[in-house]
């Protein structure tokens, strides 16, 4: 009896043995490509065209951001601004948009100590508003983690730009100066239409003293909101 087990036992293992052989041997030849096959493979290589959706799509859109701003290089005035900007995107990369800033002060410690313990009374030219356009190209994309659970889209930007500051001198008519700017800044994608935008920019602009002319220069950082228009878009691929 234990002879005639052992034998079944035997017989069973060989039967699948073989039976996992012939599966591999079908898969084996099932992937392997005949010589004709494997010529066209080679050939065609090359010539494989993959498309992948962008997840935020730029090109074609506009979005309207409102900006609250703070100017850095002014020690005996706190100079603020809010802001409002147009811009459309003709690619993926550059866009070009129209901005206007309305400017804010409030006066510090520094001014009242020069006043009315020093007696010293600078000759003061006071920020009205600035109006312009600029060019923007944003070589850099990629994704971020936020609250160590969203992940979210983001682009840096270089922006360069060119408009008309006006200035004014307290009790008089205010001044328009020709002004150009430079500065960088990056955008977080919320979602597919709304953005949060951090940026830096310089003001460059000349003004008129009593003493003589000087080129003023106003570090502006900004923290602000885009809403894209319209706000959502779809793929069209190529046929």
């Amino acid at each position: 009896m234990a002879l005639e087990r052992a034998e079944s036992m035997a017989q069973r293992i060989g039967q699948w043995v073989a039976l996992v052989m012939l599966l591999a041997s079908g898969a084996v030849t099932a992937q392997t490509p005949t010589g004709n096959q494997a010529t066209g493979i080679e050939e065609n290589a090359g010539r494989v065209l993959v498309y992948q959706q962008n997840p935020l799509m730029k090109k074609g859109r506009a979005d309207l951001s409102i900006s609250s701003g703070v100017s850095a290089n002014d020690q005996a005035f706190i100079h603020m601004n809010t802001g409002l900007g147009l811009r459309y995107h003709f690619s993926q990369r550059w866009s070009l948009a129209a901005t206007y800033h309305k400017y804010f002060r409030g006066q510090t410690g520094l001014e009242d100590t020069l006043t009315q313990e020093y007696g010293i009374f600078p000759e003061r030219k006071f920020r009205d508003f600035y109006a312009g356009l600029d060019v923007a190209w944003a070589p850099l994309d990629g994704k971020m983690l936020t609250l160590e659970s969203a992940i979210n889209q983001f682009d840096v930007y270089f922006i360069l730009g060119a408009g008309v500051m006006q200035t004014f001198t307290q009790g008089l008519e205010g001044e328009l100066r020709p002004s150009g700017n430079l500065g960088f800044g990056s955008r977080i994608y919320l979602t597919g239409w709304c953005s949060l935008n951090v940026e830096v920019r310089d003001y460059i602009y000349q003004e008129s003293l009593a003493r003589k002319d000087s080129i003023y220069q106003d570090w502006v950082m900004a923290l602000g909101v885009s809403f894209f228009l319209p706000p959502t878009y779809e793929y069209r691929y190529p046929k």
